[in-house]
């Protein structure tokens, strides 16, 4: 089956900046506070917030805001601020005669958008939020940052916080953007050096995701492709400029995936990689409290401050390099349908995973320039774990720990994508990745679902098997056989894995498992391991997508004639003659329902039967025999 090259998935990402006088709900963790306060008390409150806030008087609406931002402090009571319509009622003081009331309420407003809950964001655009903060954003069209009050130009640093949390999680919400005629205020906010770092960063975080797969603001902003650039060419060892030059990469990578300009953004994010980042976490960790109500020095809270950033900088270099690889495939891979043929197994056609996809001679060169596959892969290794103890543990560091494992899934994907695309001896050579391959299988709170101390992160998990499926299927593409000593217990603590409930983990570990099953098919007590956990996945799996999954690697393992005597001993014929009339049903009631998984169904229903009776000829023949 053709593997997909998976983009970054768009999510909320950490704000750098915090709101003048409230407490970043976004920096702070979203735990179960230490007591509960009771419903009615919750009621009470929220009255007198509501009518603090409706109040003719400043005072009385800046006493409800400030209120309301410390009731949102606690997780728990964003349930209750929605259901009191609050959000209806705060979003009109975006556009309140006075400049104070409009500050508090932006930075309340988005603080709430940052809170983790999607319903806030959903509820904030259906209340129609857009039409009183396009109005404040137009009250700016005159600002000049060298003569505006600081008020007023923090008003504006949250309304773009607050636009961008809106815009990166709802469609609504983009397309007001698209015809908000706001996108020249932003553009002016583009020298960090007149406007101040914070904001222009914010800025470009904001012009970053809304214009990514949207043409109206891509299109727009080509115009200004050269005020990108110029950030492109800033130095500095500052975390917050190489955040912003690295924000501004993706941009220009928005703009067009084949920029001429490209050898310039590979420059920035081989720049951006190349800080070690676990060496600073490790330092740090030595200068955090063990007690957690220790306050941080203020040397410390710096410190912490600028790996925070680093980390976000990484975490979206990587994304941009994911993403600009498959953006390049995109556009120069040409599919070819599966054609049948005399010698592929009298119809039996197997997949094309193990081929490598097109890049143009432009970025291979500058990945392999500027280092990207070497850096990627010295980032595979984990936090030491007391080190990750420590970050964890520390109520200060907590949100920091978070990023780290944010920055572990970005590492893995964009290993995914970068491995089927370089030249192998970037990483090093065929050994060197499959070291990479037993090192990853090692990961804490990653592959080891057994142990004590393991945690089920699903997107780490995912992340972390996309990655090892990627490499042994680029190893299995040139033969690779040296896999050591692996072992039968090795086998089965993959298949604890592929039991875990996340389905594009099942997916993967049966991708990894019939991959490894071609590398060792000259062992015959492995394959027969292989062949019964990837028969025991068709049958169990109630998801069609997921039993093809497992069938397409089942039939790349007995490919080979030298699996005869197993096929035979695991009953492989007749067990697929059972599972076939359930799976063409199923094919027949899923077929509109499959989406981005019908073609792998569709090939593997295909290759079925002409797989089952050419396996089935040579398994019958061994008994003549």
């Amino acid at each position: 089956m053709g593997k997909a090259k998976p983009r970054h998935k768009k999510n909320r990402r950490h704000n750098v900046t915090q709101p003048t006088g409230i407490p970043s709900v976004k920096e702070a963790e979203l735990e179960e506070s230490e007591f509960s306060v009771p419903e009615s008390d919750k009621d009470i409150s929220i009255d007198k917030i509501i009518e603090e806030i409706n109040s003719p008087s400043v005072e009385e609406r800046l006493c409800g805001l400030q209120s309301l931002a410390t009731l949102a402090e606690n997780p728990n009571s964003v349930e209750t601020i929605i259901k009191h319509k609050v959000l209806k009622i705060v979003a009109p003081l975006l556009v309140d005669g006075s400049s104070e009331v409009r500050n508090l309420s932006a930075g309340v407003l988005r603080n709430l958008s940052a809170s983790g809950s999607m319903q806030v964001i959903e509820m904030l655009v259906k209340d129609d939020i857009m039409t009183p903060l396009i109005s404040l954003f137009h009250q700016y069209n005159e600002w000049n940052p060298e003569t505006a009050k600081a008020e007023d130009s923090d008003t504006l640093l949250q309304l773009v916080n607050l636009l961008w949390n809106l815009c990166e999680t709802d469609e609504t919400a983009l397309k007001h953007f698209n015809s908000a005629n706001i996108l020249n205020l932003l553009l002016r906010c583009l020298n960090y050096q007149t406007v101040g770092l914070d904001l222009c960063i914010t800025v470009c975080q904001c012009l970053n995701s809304v214009s990514e797969d949207n043409t109206i603001v891509a299109s727009a902003l080509r115009h200004h492709e050269s005020d990108f650039l110029k950030i492109l060419a800033v130095t500095s060892s500052d975390h917050r400029l190489l955040l912003l030059k690295t924000l501004a990469a993706g941009i220009v990578v928005n703009l067009n995936p084949s920029s001429p300009w490209l050898e310039a953004v590979v420059a920035t994010l081989s720049e951006t990689l190349e800080a070690d980042v676990h060496q600073q976490i490790c330092r740090l960790s030595s200068q955090l409290p063990l007690d957690s109500s220790t306050q941080l020095s203020e040397d410390v809270s710096t410190q912490l401050k600028n790996i925070q950033t680093l980390v976000d900088a990484q975490i979206m270099a990587l994304e941009i390099l994911a993403n600009l690889i498959s953006s390049q495939d995109d556009e120069m891979d040409v599919e070819s349908e599966e054609s049948g043929s005399e010698e592929e197994l009298n119809g039996w056609t197997e997949g094309d995973e193990t081929q490598l996809l097109g890049l143009s001679s432009e970025i291979h060169e500058a990945l392999e320039k500027h280092k990207l596959a070497k850096l990627v892969y010295m980032k595979i290794s984990s936090l030491p774990e007391n080190v990750m103890d420590i970050i964890t543990n520390c109520a200060q560091s907590r949100a920091l720990a978070k990023r780290v494992v944010r920055l572990q899934c970005c590492v893995y994907l964009c290993l995914n994508n970068l491995v089927s695309v370089v030249d192998m001896e970037q990483f090093g050579g065929p050994h060197a990745l499959y070291s990479l391959v037993r090192s990853i299988f090692k990961q804490r709170l990653c592959l080891n679902p057994q142990q004590p101390g393991f945690e089920c992160n699903a997107e780490l998990i995912e992340a972390s098997t996309a990655a090892i499926r990627a490499i042994l299927l680029r190893l299995a593409s040139f033969k690779f056989s040296d896999l050591g000593d692996i072992n039968p217990y090795d086998l089965e603590e993959i298949f604890k894995i592929g039991i875990l409930p996340e389905p594009r983990v099942q997916a993967n570990v049966a991708r990894i498992v019939g991959t490894l099953g071609v590398l060792l098919v000259s062992n015959p007590l492995l394959v027969k391991m292989v062949g019964n956990y990837l028969l025991e996945a068709v049958e169990r799996q109630q998801a069609l997508w997921l039993s093809a999954e497992a069938l397409d690697s089942l039939m790349d393992v007995f490919a080979d004639d030298c699996t005869d005597q197993t096929a035979a001993e695991i009953n492989l014929v007749p067990r697929l003659q059972a599972l076939t009339h359930r799976l063409k049903s199923k094919m027949r009631q899923e077929r509109k329902t499959l989406g981005e998984h019908y073609p792998v169904v569709s090939t593997v229903m295909t290759n079925l039967s002409p797989f089952i009776k050419y396996k089935g000829t040579r398994v019958a023949a061994l008994r003549t025999h």
